[in-house]
């Protein structure tokens, strides 16, 4: 958010709301965060490929068709993309805990504009209007950026969570691929 306009933006005109946003589900608002963060995002083919390859102990083996698999191919596939998908949320993970997220860009710019207009509210040089308006954007930021730090708190839980699901399907995969050996 730009701060210059902040005035221009508090106005007592009615604001558009998106009444779908309002609408929808906790379900349906948990699978869009999901798909956005990765969990179910579309696995890469190659990299499924190549857990399958290694699981198989095959190295020119290629994906199964879907409507002729073996058990052996179905357990196969599932530990390849149960594999995938841990390793596209530790990469992610790994990217957040590198301050590479876009939340912490945005909370260095707010910290930024906070320390500048805290050296305009203490300059007794200024006029006393430049000085007061900066005491009131020096509030608004604040505000902002305890809600920056609130987003990067819920975002490292969010990961969090999305590395157990990985955990345990990938676990569950491990066990089911584990024992077909068992029957057998």
């Amino acid at each position: 958010m730009s701060y210059g306009r902040v005035f221009e933006t508090n106005s007592d005109a009615p604001q558009e709301t998106d009444v779908f946003e309002l609408l929808r589900t906790g379900a349906e608002v948990a699978r869009n965060n999901a798909r956005k963060h990765g969990l179910t995002a579309e696995l890469a083919p190659k990299s499924v490929l190549e857990w399958y390859r290694i699981i198989l102990n095959d190295p020119t083996a290629d994906l199964p068709v879907m409507d002729a698999l073996s058990d052996e191919q179905r357990l196969a596939l599932n530990l390849a993309q149960a594999e995938v998908r841990l390793r596209s949320v530790l990469h992610a993970i790994d990217e957040f805990d590198q301050e590479r997220d876009p939340l912490f860009e945005e909370l260095a710019n707010q910290e930024h504009d906070y320390q500048l207009y805290l050296r305009f509210a203490r300059n007794r040089s200024l006029d006393k209007w430049t000085r007061d308006s900066s005491k009131i954007l020096l509030q608004i930021i604040t505000k902002d950026i305890r809600k920056a730090q609130r987003q990067i708190e819920n975002r490292a839980r969010l990961l969090q969570r999305y590395k157990r699901e990985a955990l345990s399907k990938q676990r569950n995969a491990q066990k089911a691929w584990c024992d077909q050996f068992k029957r057998d």
